[in-house]
């Protein structure tokens, strides 16, 4: 796993090739709890992506796409318990 911090790339803008992980932020449903957020962006040749045209809803295709994906996840010293991943295409 490769970890760069520099500036204008973070978990929230993600370089493709790194993982980034955040500081620990307080959990959104419990501030007393903390919480980090994993991020990696992967570049890929073609994308594919819904979206609502006219009230329809299509599929759409572009060339060069980025998929990111994102894990959540409770800092805890006793281990994970939860653990949320998604992924997105991200236009560019």
């Amino acid at each position: 796993m490769s970890i760069k911090a520099s500036p204008g790339d973070s978990y929230e803008n993600p370089k493709p090739g790194y993982t980034y992980i955040s500081p620990s932020l307080p959990a959104f449903s419990d501030p007393g709890r903390k919480v980090r957020i994993a991020t990696k962006a992967i570049d890929t040749e073609e994308a594919f992506a819904f979206a609502e045209v006219k009230g329809e809803m299509v599929l759409r295709h572009k060339e060069g796409g980025r998929n990111c994906i994102t894990a959540k996840f409770f800092e805890d010293d006793r281990g994970v318990y939860i653990l949320s991943i998604e992924g997105y295409t991200a236009a560019r």
